[in-house]
């Protein structure tokens, strides 16, 4: 349920197996020369969610009535094809977070005033993709409601499926498609956007160089197809620092807890724990930042609401734990990364941190929050924030980290995560 996409992520930090075997690779194949000549350029779902959505045969999409919500998941990589089939790519880098909010507003258009859907071809979906388009990718499968929501809209065609990639594309004919893309295929649907208004918008990005791994000439033939292969000009290392010491984090953790943690009874545990015992719960700060509550009596987290669907404990828990935050963010933004069932029949809604789409290895998670009976149970946040130093790191160009992402892995992709070494968080390529 609400898998992940990703594949188990191999432990191991790339860096000097790449380093190491960039060499050999270098030797059989033209990924040099290709780096020089770069163009210039759930199936869980249905019974989860309902949908915010009304039948309609009305073209065109409206803003959601009574909605104040807001995204928990950004894209992880963005694609603008123009008319030459030359590509700008945003990925990693600020970017990522610039490019997003340019067409956010065109693609709750386009999908919330869409047709219903219809089943397509890969070959299908690669031809418009090489066409006028406008990608975009989520490291997490999405219902396409849900999604549709978060950009301020609603729906007038009901549609129940999921996706993690999704496309805007001009066919031959001058019409605009909305695809998307997921473990239940591949579709297509009509939509009330104007040719106009999507080419006006590709006009506004010039080609960065940005290729798929399909599209690469040698190299990634076992890399996963949609690798995109961008380089930045800099990657920093970033900085971290522990939130909860803070007296005004405290003061919003007690609103929310109902504990005096300022002032209040508590308890130290060997580990350096500190324990709060409360009237309706435990709560329990490590001196890592990291945060935990486990309700023992009656908690007023869904505002006496009992919250079953899955997009209702998405937004919730997002709610909860922006507060708890808020004020003390530093570059980093919370993301959704997925949605499990646990062994007692409950959920597990899991988030992490990520800076300019590169997410922050932490060893589980930047925060879950635990439903049982449609409540609460348990909540679990790292209370820390991570600012961008001002030291660049050396990082393996893309291409490298794609084929031998593949290499290593059939169907493998290079990723790139913060990874903490020392006092900082320093970039690495794994493999997913």
């Amino acid at each position: 349920m609400f898998r992940n996409k990703r594949r188990e992520r191999f432990k191991t930090v790339l860096i000097v197996v790449l380093a190491v075997s960039s060499v050999f690779l270098a030797g059989k194949t033209d990924i040099f020369a290709r780096l020089s000549e770069s163009a210039p350029a759930l199936s869980y779902f249905r019974g989860l969610f309902a949908g915010e959505m009304s039948p309609g045969e009305a073209s065109g999409s409206r803003p959601a009535e009574g909605s104040s919500s807001t995204a928990a998941e950004s894209p992880c990589t963005i694609v603008i094809t123009n008319d030459n089939g030359m590509r700008y790519g945003a990925q990693y880098s600020r970017e990522l977070t610039d490019t997003y909010k340019k067409i956010s507003n065109i693609i709750g258009e386009a999908f919330g005033s869409s047709g219903l859907p219809e089943e397509s071809t890969e070959k299908a979906w690669l031809n418009a993709l090489s066409r006028r388009s406008v990608y975009m990718e989520y490291r997490t499968e999405l219902p396409i409601a849900l999604l549709v929501k978060w950009f301020g809209m609603s729906m007038l065609n009901r549609n129940e499926k999921s996706a993690s990639r999704f496309m805007l594309s001009v066919d031959e004919n001058d019409f605009v498609w909305a695809w998307f893309s997921g473990e239940e295929g591949i579709f297509k649907s009509s939509t009330a956007v104007q040719e106009s208004s999507l080419t006006q918008l590709i006009s506004e990005f010039l080609p960065n160089g940005a290729y798929f791994a399909f599209e690469a000439q040698r190299g990634c033939e076992r890399t996963e197809p949609y690798a995109l292969i961008v380089d930045n000009p800099e990657y920093f290392a970033l900085n971290s620092e522990n939130i909860i010491h803070f007296d005004s984090v405290r003061e919003q953790i007690e609103q929310l807890f109902g504990l005096n943690i300022l002032e209040g009874a508590s308890y130290t545990e060997k580990n350096g724990t500190v324990v709060f015992v409360g009237t309706d719960g435990i709560l329990k700060l490590r001196e890592d930042g990291v945060l935990s509550y486990a309700v023992s009596g009656k908690s007023d987290f869904t505002e006496g609401k009992l919250v079953y669907s899955a997009d209702e404990m998405i937004e919730t828990s997002y709610a909860m734990i922006s507060k708890m935050r808020s004020g003390r963010e530093g570059d980093e933004i919370l993301s959704f990364s997925g949605i499990e069932r646990t062994e007692s029949g409950g959920y597990q809604v899991k988030f992490d941190y990520y800076v300019n789409g590169t997410e922050i290895i932490m060893p589980d998670g930047a925060a879950s929050v635990f439903f049982e009976n449609g409540d609460v149970s348990l909540l679990r946040v790292c209370m820390r924030k991570y600012e961008l130093g001002e030291e660049c790191s050396s990082v393996l160009p893309a291409l490298q980290a794609a084929a031998m992402a593949g290499g290593l892995k059939r169907g493998g992709r290079p990723c790139l995560v913060y990874a903490e070494s020392g006092a900082q968080y320093l970039p690495s390529w794994t493999v997913e």
